[in-house]
C-alpha cells in the first residue's frame, strides 16, 4: 500500500486508436476521437516519483510514435474501494493496514467504499475526503452466504462512478477473484466485460487477493484461477495486482 502514496497520477489525452491497440488489440477498429488515460509514475525504491513533462513520455502505437494532444498532473482522485463480502473474516485483521493508508492520502483523495454481494456494490460510504470516515466504514464481511460474482459487482461500481474524463478514478479491489456464478474456466467471463469498461471509462482497478471463506477457497486450482482473474483485471486497466 505504500506505493500507492508514493504515486503520481498524469492524465494525458492521446488519440482512441491507441487504446485499443493497447488494451484491446482485438477490439474492432474506431474513429480518430480522443481520450484520456491515467499514467502512474513510480519512483525507485519508494522514492517520490520525478516531475514528468510531456516531452519526456513517447507513446507508440504499432510500433509507430503517436502525439500526445495534452498531458497535466491530476489532482483530484476518487478512489473507491470494493470489497469482497464472502471472504474469511480474518481479513478483518488487516484493516490497520487499510485504515493507516486511507489516512495517508491527501485532502484531494475522495473515498468510498463498497461490498461486494449477489453481483451488485453496496455502497457503505460515499466518496469523502474525511479519510477517517471513510475508515469506519470497514467491517468483518459476511463470509458465507455472500458468494457470487465479484466481477459483476465491480461491473455495478463502475456504472456509478462519477461521471468525469478530467479526474483521476480508481477501484481498489480485495477479492478471493473466485467467480461463484459462472466459474473461472479458463477464465471468469465477467472479467472481460469488467476491464472494457474499466478502459472506457478511463478508471485504474488494483486488485489485492485474499482468500474466501467457502470450500472452493481452500482449493488450489480455483485460488490460483481467482488469482489469475485479479491480475487479469489489473493488468488491463492499467494498474497491478
Amino acid at each position: 500500500m505504500n506505493t500507492f502514496r508514493r504515486n503520481r497520477l498524469l492524465l494525458f489525452v492521446a488519440p482512441l486508436a491507441f487504446l485499443v491497440a493497447y488494451f484491446a488489440p482485438g477490439a474492432f477498429a474506431v474513429g480518430p476521437d480522443n481520450v484520456t488515460l491515467t499514467v502512474t509514475a513510480l519512483g525507485k525504491k519508494d522514492a517520490d516519483p520525478p516531475e514528468l513533462a510531456k516531452g519526456d513520455v513517447q507513446f507508440y502505437v504499432n510500433k509507430e510514435r503517436s502525439q500526445i494532444a495534452n498531458w497535466r498532473r491530476g489532482e483530484k482522485l476518487f478512489l473507491a474501494v470494493l470489497i469482497d463480502d464472502s471472504l474469511d473474516s480474518n481479513v478483518a485483521s488487516q484493516w490497520n493496514d487499510l485504515k493507516a493508508f486511507f489516512n495517508a492520502q491527501p485532502p484531494e483523495t475522495y473515498i468510498s467504499v463498497s461490498y461486494a454481494r449477489n453481483g451488485t456494490a453496496n455502497v457503505v460510504q460515499d466518496f469523502t475526503n474525511n479519510h477517517e470516515l471513510a475508515a469506519k466504514a470497514l467491517r468483518i464481511p459476511i463470509g458465507p452466504g455472500a458468494f457470487s460474482s465479484p466481477y459483476l459487482a465491480l461491473n455495478d461500481l463502475l456504472k456509478r462512478l462519477p461521471a468525469s474524463s478530467a479526474e483521476r478514478r480508481s477501484i481498489l479491489m480485495v477479492s478471493s477473484g473466485i467467480d461463484y456464478f459462472h466459474g473461472n474456466f479458463p477464465e471468469s467471463p465477467d472479467v472481460q466485460s469488467a476491464y472494457e469498461r474499466a478502459q472506457k471509462q478511463n478508471v485504474n482497478v488494483w486488485s489485492i487477493y485474499y482468500p474466501d471463506a467457502g470450500h472452493l477457497g481452500g482449493r488450489f486450482f480455483r485460488a490460483f484461477r481467482g488469482q489469475n482473474d485479479l491480475s487479469r483485471l489489473a493488468e488491463e486497466s492499467g494498474a497491478e495486482s
